[in-house]
């Protein structure tokens, strides 16, 4: 008995140092599936989101003499629900110059889109190179718009330069603070 109690301190030091790494978390099955064999997880087990599925979304380009917007459509893959909003503003980024199709957006730096509510923020960097006349000035808001808009949850667009409202995007015409969906003028409407 005298000899296992010399030797009970050294196992339990033993024990505590087999143990040290280890989490709380218990083993894996070895087969790497969790869940109850038919495809449901386990109960309190926490299943991954799954990936939001493709989303094809319109985006607007200016025609060959950029006198007016050509409607263009293309698929994104939203990391989350959220993110398609941010993709489809960036979309704007996109033309086919060789087709004769003008992104009014192609040098614009989008920093920020978010829904807040029913009202989507885009916060927006304007080089100098992305700064456009009073007409693409003109389409490049309604464009903008047009794209926001697709969206039934959007009602209102709130466009920022660098975090701040300005009173015009570009310097030639008026930005309303928000833009409404339905008391938005087009571009379009004011030719005729």
């Amino acid at each position: 008995m005298r000899k296992l109690s010399r030797f009970l301190p050294l196992l339990v030091a033993m024990l505590l140092i087999a143990s040290c790494g280890r989490g709380t978390e218990p083993a894996q099955p070895a087969s790497g599936a969790s869940g109850t064999g038919d495809g449901t997880p386990e109960e309190g087990t926490i299943a991954k989101p799954e990936k939001p599925e493709p989303v094809t979304v319109k985006y607007y380009v200016a025609d060959g003499d950029r006198g007016g917007l050509i409607e263009r459509e293309t698929t994104v893959e939203p990391g989350s629900p959220e993110e398609v909003y941010r993709l489809a503003i960036e979309a704007l980024r996109l033309g086919d110059e060789a087709a004769g199709e003008y992104s009014l957006w192609k040098n614009a730096v989008f920093r920020r889109v978010e829904l807040v509510g029913d009202l989507l923020f885009v916060d927006l960097s304007l080089p100098g190179e992305a700064r456009l006349g009073s007409m693409g000035e003109s389409l490049a808001v309604e464009a903008i718009a047009r794209t926001a808009f697709q969206f039934d949850e959007v009602d209102a667009l709130e466009i920022l330069v660098d975090g701040e409202r300005v009173e015009s995007l570009m310097g030639h015409e008026e930005l309303p603070h928000p833009i409404v969906r339905g008391e938005f003028v087009t571009a379009q409407a004011l030719k005729q």
